[in-house]
């Protein structure tokens, strides 16, 4: 009846016949409108609560989360993952099958490195618009997403102090994606596409908008949403809850899902409409690019900070795949790298990162994950002595690479206590032609001290960047940001990975860091500070007594404070050491607003004053304060010093 609501509730038709299968249709009565699912009957106790209270006893928050979940299983793909949950064994790929690739044929980037043609052939193909760029960002952060954070991995920070704090995964590689435009100068905007979760989309749709997108074109952003939700199961076969998982400190009646893997990608990039700037576009990934001329994608994964497009290195690997393309028909080039060898307190080793390795399975080049192998091949990928180079989950392949309609594996992995459906996009080396590229990477050499886990435990415990291995002129392809200790390290890292381009660093330096010039001296004072607005610092405050730095200090944040050990009193009874007072209130205090921030400690002239904060300066030994005198600090290389005391060099 017009005028009035229909009253919520859940009724269950008699059961009936859906293909081959009898189901019973769940209709459900919502506020607005009226709908209904196929429900098939082996799986009706879905519609009684964790303790077997039935519907109509549930809450209608319960009733209405329990049918939209129920809206969204694929019921044959959910059969194949239950069928498959007491026979793991069968997913397995057998000793006969497989054969090892000889590792003398696959080549290393330090080697095409000297050859000019594939260089130049890269950077060719991206100055001309051919290359487009997706990257995988659906992942969770369950390794280290602190309670209560529903933001996915890609927009958590990985660092939380210094002038680098705000960067997040998405961030870094949006840099990057920019600077790759900026030194080709490419003759249209590099697409970029990002394979995202359906529930987090609007939350990268919010974060683009908030950060201006980047600096980049909004039109050559893309978002498409792996849509592949699958129930996971528990041990006796049934659909699993939250509440189910091992070690769940929840108790939550909802029914547990898990997108299939990356392999949801390979259906989503032929299939899957885009979105961009929020509007959802008819239109797939496939076509978008297709309709730009593009030729060839870079993907990645969202927390390999190494897997950049603006380094001479990337050059060589497109170029290498546009040659082996043209050559001898690849369509795929998956970068390989070696595992970081970590050592017990006992003596033993273990792999502290792992992935897929490359084999022949039947004959053919693929790469497989160590879940899909039998134990015995398992074990010969992964003697410590010689280890086998793995996945890093960056690839080169063409627009047309993935064929429409291509059906991975059905793979079956155990986490949390609960068994899951695992489509891996990797498998698709075994159904198109693949070659390997062996790639570096730079191994700070005592980080392999402790395995990495998903338990928040103290990070303290790993040790501080020490030197790195490898050569110091390679181009490091592979740099994991996994797990909660990396965050520990995560300022170096960023330096580390961005020194192949100090400009940059500085770039970012300059542009987040809030600086404080406290100096009574006017012309000293404002002379630095127009000497670093000059050289692009873009956030600088001034102070010309203790008492207006004072009031700055309490009303906000900053990350550097260059601070004058002699400060003009305000009266006669009062020191001439205000800057030293200022020093002490901020470091001998955990609580002060800004006692994290960086000093630079100066003073320029010879007394019994500055004599005073020098030997605060030596005695107290304060984290992140440097002493110098004014005269010592030449001007064209004020920022490299302001640089180097920020980032802790």
């Amino acid at each position: 009846m017009v005028g009035q609501s229909r009253p919520t509730g859940l009724k269950k038709a008699p059961e009936i016949s859906f293909g081959r299968r009898p189901c019973h249709q769940i209709i459900w009565n919502g506020k607005q409108r009226q709908t209904s699912v196929l429900l098939p009957t082996d799986y009706t106790y879905l519609l009684q609560g964790r303790d077997g209270s039935p519907w109509h006893r549930m809450s209608a928050e319960w009733q209405q989360q329990r049918f939209t979940d129920l809206a969204k299983i694929p019921w044959d793909t959910t059969d194949t993952v239950r069928n498959l949950v007491g026979h793991p064994r069968s997913t397995k790929i057998r000793p006969e099958q497989v054969s090892f690739i000889d590792q003398a044929d696959i080549p290393t980037l330090t080697t095409l490195s000297t050859q000019g043609k594939h260089e130049q052939l890269g950077e060719l193909l991206i100055r001309s618009g051919r290359l487009a760029r997706i990257t995988v960002a659906g992942g969770e952060a369950a390794r280290f997403r602190n309670p209560g954070d529903l933001r996915p991995k890609a927009l958590i920070e990985i660092t939380d102090e210094g002038p680098l704090a705000n960067e997040t995964y998405l961030s870094i590689m949006a840099h990057d994606h920019l600077l790759t435009q900026q030194r080709f100068q490419p003759s249209s905007p590099i697409p970029w596409l990002l394979f995202v979760s359906a529930t987090m989309r609007q939350n990268f749709e919010d974060y683009f908008k908030q950060h201006d997108y980047f600096g980049l074109d909004p039109d050559s952003i893309a978002l498409f949403e792996n849509t592949a939700y699958v129930p996971k199961f528990r041990r006796d076969g049934r659909i699993a809850l939250i509440a189910d998982m091992d070690g769940g400190e929840t108790q939550e009646d909802r029914i547990a899902f898990y997108t299939s893997g990356h392999g949801a990608l390979v259906q989503a990039y032929r299939e899957n409409q885009i979105f961009i700037r929020g509007k959802r576009y008819d239109q797939t990934p496939h076509d978008f690019l297709a309709q730009r001329d593009v030729r060839q994608i870079f993907q990645s994964n969202i927390d390999n900070l190494g897997a950049r497009t603006s380094t001479r290195g990337y050059s060589i690997v497109l170029g290498y795949y546009a040659a082996k393309e043209e050559e001898s028909g690849v369509r795929m080039l998956v970068e390989l790298t070696r595992p970081l060898i970590g050592i017990r307190q006992d003596g033993t080793k273990f792999f502290w990162d792992e992935g897929g390795v490359a084999l022949n399975v039947d004959g053919v080049p693929t790469i497989v994950d160590g879940n899909a192998l039998a134990e015995s091949v398992l074990q010969q990928t992964r003697n410590p002595e010689k280890p086998f180079p793995f996945n890093t989950a960056n690839a080169t392949y063409g627009v047309e690479s993935i064929p429409a309609g291509a059906s991975l594996p059905d793979l079956i992995q155990v986490r949390n206590g609960l068994s899951q459906l695992d489509r891996n996009f990797w498998n698709l080396a075994g159904i198109i032609e693949t070659a390997f590229v062996e790639v570096p990477r730079h191994i700070p050499d005592r980080l392999g001290e402790l395995p990495p886990t998903k338990i928040n435990q103290p990070v303290s415990r790993l040790s501080p960047f020490a030197e790195t291995t490898g050569p110091i002129d390679g181009d490091n392809r592979f740099i994991p940001v996994k797990q909660w200790g990396h965050r520990r390290q995560a300022a170096s890292l960023f330096v580390y990975i961005t020194s192949y381009n100090h400009d940059l660093l500085l770039d970012r330096v300059k542009g987040t860091t809030k600086v404080l010039i406290v100096d009574d001296a006017n012309a000293f004072r404002e002379g630095t500070a127009d000497l670093l607005r000059a050289d692009g610092w873009t956030n600088i405050a001034t102070a010309a007594s203790r008492e207006e730095a004072l009031k700055l200090l309490a009303d906000q944040d900053f990350d550097l404070i260059m601070l004058d050990s002699i400060l003009e009193p305000e009266n006669q009874q009062q020191e001439m050491t205000g800057g030293v007072s200022i020093l002490r209130g901020l470091k001998d205090n955990p609580e002060a607003r800004n006692h994290n921030a960086r000093v630079l400690f100066w003073s320029g002239q010879e007394s019994v004053e500055a004599s005073k904060g020098l030997s605060v300066f030596q005695t107290q030994k304060y984290d992140g304060v440097e002493y110098v005198k004014k005269e010592s600090v030449i001007p064209n290389q004020l920022t490299d010093f302001l640089a180097k005391l920020l980032l802790g060099e």
